[in-house]
């Protein structure tokens, strides 16, 4: 447990000093997203939202018989948006360095609260209870993180995590996204209620879940590991049928999350989460601006 804390510790350092350097020399008052005043205009791209086009300025640029040239209006970003950033603290969570790499996680969007002077909601799932802390600045929900990964040994329940923090959405107000940072220990049914929720509520969700090379892939080519009931009764498993299983599980929970949700992400521990940062940054971005929760078809 103590070398656990430790890395925590470590990674949230270093999830401080990433998102630092990553947002230095950014000016709060210049951060362009979606807001309520226009500060800039730039070229139309595909995706971009037809409601932003200045039509004047447009017509204005299109030379006759040529394309139409459209230009979109840029935001002021706003800033005081709740959002709910929930960790689980399950047994799995503990192997390698898939917890440090939460934390790391974590830090990286609390910093960018920060920078956007957000209120952030933190939720903690250990067994199956689950607690919400709302600091009064972003930066004590990091510190409130590393103190309850080193005081407390995470434990699994009976209930799936995933609806544990739907329980915890549907009982949170205010909130304009939320970030789940999870493995893929669920079932497929508890991921896909979440849809639900997260429709009926109006908000933006993003799923991250963490994961080790080796729970995925077989330490031997061939051979027979025990596989033990909660009875203790044991049989012997062939370790290639096992590992295709869990393969098959993974690739079920990513297939259903993307269908609840667009903004699905994978991470391989500590390492993969600092060589996802931007992809983190640019997610926490797009939930807070409440943009579209689920592929339209």
């Amino acid at each position: 447990m103590e070398d656990i804390c430790t890395a925590s510790r470590q990674a949230v350092r270093t999830g401080i000093a990433d998102a630092q350097s990553l947002l230095q020399g950014s000016s709060r008052s210049r951060v362009k997203g979606e807001g309520l005043e226009y500060v800039d205009f730039r070229p139309y791209v595909p995706g971009d939202d037809i409601r932003y086009v200045d039509w004047r300025i447009s017509a204005r640029r299109t030379v006759p018989g040529n394309r139409i040239d459209l230009v979109v209006k840029e935001f002021m970003s706003e800033k005081m948006v709740h959002t709910l950033i929930v960790l689980d603290m399950s047994s799995s969570m503990v192997f390698k360095d898939k917890l440090p790499g939460s934390l790391y996680t974590s830090s990286l969007m609390i910093s960018l609260a920060e920078a956007f002077e957000d209120k952030i909601m933190i939720g903690i799932i250990s067994g199956d209870e689950y607690r919400v802390y709302v600091p009064r600045r972003p930066r004590e929900a990091i510190y409130y993180l590393v103190n309850r990964v080193c005081r407390e040994k995470p434990c699994s329940g009976e209930k799936d995590t995933a609806t544990l923090f739907g329980e915890i959405i549907r009982k949170t107000r205010m909130i304009r996204g939320a970030v789940f940072l999870t493995d893929y220990s669920h079932t497929p049914e508890h991921i896909r209620v979440l849809r639900k929720i997260s429709v009926a509520r109006g908000l933006s969700l993003s799923l991250i879940y963490f994961y080790d090379w080796a729970e995925i892939n077989p330490p031997l080519e061939k051979g027979y590991v025990p596989i033990c009931d909660l009875n203790g009764e044991c049989i012997a498993g062939d370790i290639r049928a096992i590992y295709k299983a869990i393969r098959e599980h993974v690739h079920r929970i990513n297939a259903v999350s993307k269908l609840v949700t667009p903004y699905v992400i994978r991470i391989m521990g500590l390492t993969g989460a600092r060589t996802e940062k931007l992809r983190i940054m640019n997610t926490y971005l797009s939930i807070r601006t409440r943009k579209p929760l689920v592929p339209t078809r």
